[in-house]
């Protein structure tokens, strides 16, 4: 009789333990409110960031849920502040701000071309230069480009703010002919070759410098040999 009640107990146990897990490992409820995520626990509210936005690193801790979105921890981030989805998308709440490019406390570039990163970069002289160019740029609008064959550099330069666990992506390209661009008087100036640009901060558009040059040049060297 002892033997039968002690496995009803563990039973029991088991149960609840299974329900209890079952319950964290969905996390935290949110719920869709004009267009933002509202999580029903802490009552804190998340807007979506734009896609130029990435984490550095996604956790498998699932945080919460809204009907078939999952979202997770940034890696060590404040998940009261910084969440993402297993696709990359950032979401950022209304106990912090979204800092624009140079208002991010970089601590290196990466240079990737598809998903190979190519040149890791912790030379701050460097990253200063491509931030300024940006930041403080005219925006000239994209140069016209017919196909992607006609770059003869297209690459994604991440920066990376490890104190909030996320990349801020630009692109850079350098065309094959130089862009010259007309003012109302007809007069023409040549913008060059190269360029960075956010096709999600409204594509905009800088002449870029020459801070990569040495990385176009190594880059260009590999791949003649």
């Amino acid at each position: 009789m002892k033997k039968s009640r002690y496995i009803i107990v563990a039973l029991a146990v088991l149960l609840i333990s299974a329900m209890l897990f079952a319950a964290c490992s969905k996390g935290n409820k949110f719920e869709m409110s004009g267009g933002k995520y509202v999580d029903k626990t802490s009552g804190i509210t998340y807007y979506a960031a734009p896609a130029c936005y990435e984490p550095i690193e996604i956790s498998d801790e699932l945080y919460g849920t809204l009907e078939k979105v999952e979202l997770y921890r940034m890696g060590d981030a404040d998940p009261e502040k910084w969440l993402c989805e297993k696709n990359g998308s950032v979401f950022y709440s209304s106990e912090t701000e979204l800092p624009a490019l140079d208002g991010l406390d970089i601590s290196y570039a990466e240079i990737v071309l598809e998903d190979t990163v190519l040149v890791k970069i912790t030379d701050t002289s460097v990253i200063d230069a491509v931030v300024k160019a940006y930041a403080d740029g005219e925006d000239v609008g994209r140069p016209y480009v017919a196909t992607a064959e006609d770059y003869e550099i297209n690459w994604r330069i991440r920066f990376a703010d490890e104190t909030r666990g996320i990349y801020y992506i630009l692109s850079y390209v350098e065309i094959g002919e130089s862009y010259v661009v007309e003012d109302e008087n007809g007069a023409e100036t040549d913008l060059g070759k190269k360029f960075i640009f956010n096709r999600f901060e409204d594509n905009r558009c800088v002449v870029a410098g020459d801070a990569l040059d040495k990385y176009v040049a190594e880059f260009k060297e590999l791949a003649t040999d």
